[in-house]
Protein backbone atom coordinates (compact mmCIF):
# COMPACT_ATOMS: atom_id res chain seq x y z
CA UNK A 1 0.00 0.00 0.00
CA UNK A 2 1.20 3.55 -0.44
CA UNK A 3 3.20 5.53 1.56
CA UNK A 4 3.25 8.95 2.55
CA UNK A 5 7.27 9.46 2.97
CA UNK A 6 6.29 13.15 3.57
CA UNK A 7 4.07 12.34 6.88
CA UNK A 8 6.74 9.83 8.16
CA UNK A 9 9.44 12.06 7.59
CA UNK A 10 7.47 14.62 9.68
CA UNK A 11 6.36 11.56 12.33
CA UNK A 12 10.35 11.02 12.84
CA UNK A 13 11.49 14.32 12.95
CA UNK A 14 9.21 14.86 15.69
CA UNK A 15 10.82 12.01 18.08
CA UNK A 16 14.06 12.47 20.37
CA UNK A 17 16.88 10.00 18.58
CA UNK A 18 16.36 8.06 21.26
CA UNK A 19 12.51 7.31 20.90
CA UNK A 20 10.30 3.99 21.99
CA UNK A 21 7.95 3.64 19.10
CA UNK A 22 5.04 1.00 19.48
CA UNK A 23 4.34 -0.27 15.96
CA UNK A 24 0.79 -2.08 15.51
CA UNK A 25 -0.52 -5.19 13.72
CA UNK A 26 2.92 -4.99 11.88
CA UNK A 27 2.09 -6.78 8.67
CA UNK A 28 3.42 -6.57 5.53
CA UNK A 29 2.34 -3.07 5.33
CA UNK A 30 4.96 -2.04 8.08
CA UNK A 31 8.39 -3.33 6.94
CA UNK A 32 9.60 -0.44 5.42
CA UNK A 33 8.34 1.97 7.91
CA UNK A 34 9.58 -0.30 10.60
CA UNK A 35 12.88 -0.60 8.54
CA UNK A 36 13.24 3.34 8.70
CA UNK A 37 12.78 3.24 12.12
CA UNK A 38 15.21 1.51 13.06
CA UNK A 39 18.23 2.94 11.13
CA UNK A 40 16.98 6.30 11.90
CA UNK A 41 17.70 4.65 15.48
CA UNK A 42 14.44 4.21 17.29
CA UNK A 43 13.55 1.33 19.58
CA UNK A 44 10.94 -0.33 17.72
CA UNK A 45 7.94 -3.01 19.64
CA UNK A 46 6.17 -4.51 16.85
CA UNK A 47 3.65 -6.10 17.32
CA UNK A 48 0.81 -8.61 14.93
CA UNK A 49 -1.80 -10.67 16.78
CA UNK A 50 -0.95 -13.36 14.16
CA UNK A 51 2.19 -15.79 15.58
CA UNK A 52 2.29 -16.49 11.61
CA UNK A 53 3.06 -12.93 11.01
CA UNK A 54 5.74 -12.38 13.94
CA UNK A 55 7.53 -15.40 13.24
CA UNK A 56 7.72 -14.44 9.93
CA UNK A 57 9.54 -11.11 11.03
CA UNK A 58 11.59 -12.80 13.51
CA UNK A 59 12.85 -14.90 10.34
CA UNK A 60 13.39 -11.72 8.21
CA UNK A 61 14.92 -9.75 10.45
CA UNK A 62 18.53 -10.85 9.97
CA UNK A 63 18.18 -10.09 6.50
CA UNK A 64 17.26 -6.89 6.90
CA UNK A 65 18.23 -5.12 9.69
CA UNK A 66 21.98 -4.73 9.95
CA UNK A 67 23.64 -6.63 12.89
CA UNK A 68 24.56 -2.81 14.89
CA UNK A 69 20.43 -2.55 14.74
CA UNK A 70 19.09 -5.50 15.49
CA UNK A 71 18.73 -4.93 20.09
CA UNK A 72 16.54 -2.19 18.19
CA UNK A 73 13.66 -4.07 17.46
CA UNK A 74 11.46 -6.17 19.17
CA UNK A 75 8.26 -8.25 17.62
CA UNK A 76 5.27 -9.64 20.24
CA UNK A 77 2.25 -11.79 19.48
CA UNK A 78 -0.71 -8.97 21.02
CA UNK A 79 -4.14 -7.73 20.39
CA UNK A 80 -4.19 -4.20 19.50
CA UNK A 81 -7.39 -4.11 21.41
CA UNK A 82 -5.85 -5.51 24.67
CA UNK A 83 -2.52 -4.62 24.57
CA UNK A 84 0.03 -5.23 27.95
CA UNK A 85 1.97 -2.55 27.56
CA UNK A 86 2.36 -0.47 30.46
CA UNK A 87 0.63 2.81 30.61
CA UNK A 88 2.35 5.91 29.06
CA UNK A 89 5.55 4.30 28.30
CA UNK A 90 6.03 4.84 24.47
CA UNK A 91 6.88 7.60 23.19
CA UNK A 92 5.46 7.36 19.72
CA UNK A 93 2.82 5.04 17.94
CA UNK A 94 2.40 4.08 14.22
CA UNK A 95 -0.68 2.06 12.86
CA UNK A 96 0.11 1.37 9.35
CA UNK A 97 -3.35 0.36 8.16
CA UNK A 98 -3.67 -1.43 11.03
CA UNK A 99 -7.40 -0.02 11.43
CA UNK A 100 -8.46 -1.99 8.13
CA UNK A 101 -8.57 -5.25 9.86
CA UNK A 102 -11.62 -4.19 12.71
CA UNK A 103 -14.97 -2.93 12.51
CA UNK A 104 -15.58 1.21 12.64
CA UNK A 105 -17.67 0.26 15.87
CA UNK A 106 -14.16 -1.36 17.63
CA UNK A 107 -12.03 2.56 16.17
CA UNK A 108 -13.07 4.13 19.00
CA UNK A 109 -11.81 1.37 22.07
CA UNK A 110 -9.13 1.10 19.84
CA UNK A 111 -7.57 4.73 19.74
CA UNK A 112 -8.11 5.03 23.64
CA UNK A 113 -5.99 1.69 24.32
CA UNK A 114 -3.25 3.22 22.14
CA UNK A 115 -3.62 7.03 23.69
CA UNK A 116 -3.16 5.10 27.11
CA UNK A 117 0.23 3.37 26.32
CA UNK A 118 1.57 7.24 25.36
CA UNK A 119 3.59 9.18 27.11
CA UNK A 120 1.94 12.96 27.17
CA UNK A 121 2.37 14.54 24.49
CA UNK A 122 3.42 11.47 22.45
CA UNK A 123 3.21 11.95 18.31
CA UNK A 124 0.24 8.76 16.55
CA UNK A 125 1.32 8.35 12.79
CA UNK A 126 -2.14 6.53 11.58
CA UNK A 127 -2.88 5.55 8.10
CA UNK A 128 -6.25 3.90 6.74
CA UNK A 129 -7.42 3.05 3.29
CA UNK A 130 -10.84 3.51 1.83
CA UNK A 131 -12.09 0.37 -1.03
CA UNK A 132 -15.67 1.85 -1.96
CA UNK A 133 -16.17 -1.36 -3.67
CA UNK A 134 -16.01 -3.39 -0.63
CA UNK A 135 -16.88 -0.97 2.36
CA UNK A 136 -20.41 -0.43 3.34
CA UNK A 137 -20.25 3.18 3.99
CA UNK A 138 -18.82 6.01 1.60
CA UNK A 139 -15.19 7.60 2.09
CA UNK A 140 -16.55 10.89 3.81
CA UNK A 141 -18.71 9.11 6.53
CA UNK A 142 -15.24 7.01 7.48
CA UNK A 143 -13.22 9.73 7.49
CA UNK A 144 -15.43 11.62 9.84
CA UNK A 145 -15.75 8.63 12.23
CA UNK A 146 -12.17 8.05 12.35
CA UNK A 147 -11.33 11.78 13.21
CA UNK A 148 -14.09 12.40 15.15
CA UNK A 149 -12.99 9.11 17.20
CA UNK A 150 -9.75 10.36 17.35
CA UNK A 151 -10.75 14.11 18.63
CA UNK A 152 -13.55 11.80 21.74
CA UNK A 153 -9.72 9.66 23.09
CA UNK A 154 -7.71 12.90 23.09
CA UNK A 155 -5.33 13.14 19.84
CA UNK A 156 -4.75 16.67 18.29
CA UNK A 157 -4.78 16.25 14.30
CA UNK A 158 -1.47 18.04 12.90
CA UNK A 159 -1.70 16.12 10.01
CA UNK A 160 -3.78 14.63 7.38
CA UNK A 161 -2.60 13.53 3.54
CA UNK A 162 -4.65 11.78 0.85
CA UNK A 163 -3.00 9.44 -1.66
CA UNK A 164 -4.63 7.92 -5.02
CA UNK A 165 -7.83 10.01 -5.25
CA UNK A 166 -8.51 9.60 -1.82
CA UNK A 167 -8.06 6.07 -1.39
CA UNK A 168 -4.96 6.05 1.31
CA UNK A 169 -4.94 8.02 4.35
CA UNK A 170 -2.28 8.96 6.42
CA UNK A 171 -2.89 11.69 9.65
CA UNK A 172 -0.11 12.47 12.04
CA UNK A 173 -1.81 13.38 15.42
CA UNK A 174 -0.49 14.27 19.21
CA UNK A 175 -1.76 13.12 22.55
CA UNK A 176 -3.10 16.52 24.14
CA UNK A 177 -2.50 17.03 27.31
Amino acid sequence: MPLSESLLQSFMNNLNSNAHILDVCSGTDSVKVIQQFITSGFRVTAIDFSEKTVQLFRNMRNRWIDDLYIHKVQFCVQDIRHLGIQPQSVDAVSAIYALDYFDLIEYGSILHVLWNVLKPQGFFLLSFSFRPLSEKIDFVVKRALILNDLHKVGFKLLSLTSIQSSTYHWLLTQKSS
